[in-house]
């Protein structure tokens, strides 16, 4: 059995804030995950 894997988009918090109205409609369209981080560690 093959094992699937999906690829996560992780952007920092800073990064996330500074382009967040594109990043979202991005997630919209791609239905994505995006994984925003602060200091590597998850937030959302």
């Amino acid at each position: 059995m093959l094992e699937v894997s999906h690829y996560e988009k992780t952007l920092a918090i800073t990064e996330f804030k500074a382009h967040a109205l594109q990043i979202l409609a991005d997630v919209a369209k791609t239905k994505e995950p995006v994984v925003v981080t602060k200091r590597g560690k998850a937030l959302a």
